[in-house]
């Protein structure tokens, strides 16, 4: 009888497991404005007016940057000039079906410039990652940016219409807070 009861609640778990993995959020980019560059992924531009001086510009990059972009997979770099950050960062986790985990990588570049700051986001690929294996896919490999696109071991495009629009989501939050940063 015990073995029974051990089975139906290891049933029950998966279950419940499964019932609420399956509960997503609607997410739509329809809001958040992006291109397609000529290698195909989306790109995000923005440029702020400000009345801040470069060595003001150039400090509050610095400190923000010291401040939001540790995590593994994010490096920092800059011209000579420091004028120009370069930034490759992980958004982590932006689709979850086990065993299927989704990364996002993206390159965010901020140029400075009197009386101006340009900001420029570049989603480049997924990393998916499970127990076994880990794969790069690029972004614009899959869907909703390439129709044509394939599953990559998730059960529908959904997923990764999904992962894209939360992938989209962070990155326009991250754009809105460098544009805080610089008004």
């Amino acid at each position: 009888m015990a073995m029974k009861e051990m089975l139906f609640c290891i049933f029950f778990m998966f279950f419940s497991l499964a019932i609420y993995s399956n509960n997503v959020v609607d997410i739509k980019t329809e809001n958040i404005k992006y291109e397609i560059n000529k290698e195909g992924n989306a790109f995000f531009c923005r440029e702020v007016t400000t009345s801040l001086s470069f060595s003001e510009l150039y400090e509050k990059t610095i400190a923000y940057l010291s401040d939001n972009f540790v995590n593994p997979g994010a490096g920092v770099s800059f011209n000579n000039n420091k004028d120009l950050f370069i930034v490759n960062y992980v958004f982590s986790s932006v689709q979850k079906k086990i065993p299927l985990v989704l990364d996002a990588w993206s390159i965010i570049k901020i140029e400075l410039k009197e009386g101006k700051v340009c900001l420029s986001l570049i989603l480049t690929n997924y990393n998916k990652k499970s127990m076994l294996l880990q794969e790069l896919i690029r972004i614009s490999d899959t869907r909703p940016l390439n129709p044509k696109g394939k599953k990559y071991g998730f059960t529908s495009h959904k997923n990764l219409i999904e992962a894209f629009d939360k992938t989209c989501l962070k990155a326009d939050l991250i754009l809105d807070a460098l544009e805080d940063l610089y008004k």
